[in-house]
């Protein structure tokens, strides 16, 4: 990554963003987005709920959370992708109920596919 930085007789080429190599906000935060989408995973603290609706690739058969925190709450998730794409989730620790349910948008989807 390159910075900014004003040019002049010393420095005449784009100088080196002194902190490239460090994680950005952005990057670090694109895992928790994926992983967010691929499960579809909505919490409901109030409820003590997590809604999840996951859909994980083949490339991933499996995905685990550890220290979920759900208001006062930790929870660790395991989602199993199955034969056919088909996906089990299990939850361990406090009391949190996971419900799968699917977003209003997928529902959405699904209702006006021919």
């Amino acid at each position: 990554m390159l910075s900014g930085l004003p040019r002049d007789a010393a420095h005449p080429h784009p100088g080196v963003y002194p902190n490239s190599c460090s994680p950005q906000a952005w990057s670090a935060s694109a895992v928790i987005a994926l992983v967010q989408a691929l499960l579809a995973l909505r919490p409901a603290a109030p409820l003590r709920t997590i809604f999840v609706d996951p859909h994980l690739p083949e490339w991933l058969p499996d995905l685990a959370l550890e220290g979920v925190q759900i208001g006062g709450q930790t929870v660790d998730l395991t989602v199993r992708r199955r034969r056919g794409g088909r996906t089990s989730v299990r939850a361990r620790g406090d009391r949190i109920a996971v419900v799968r349910r699917p977003t209003l948008q997928a529902m959405s989807t699904r209702r006006h596919r021919p």
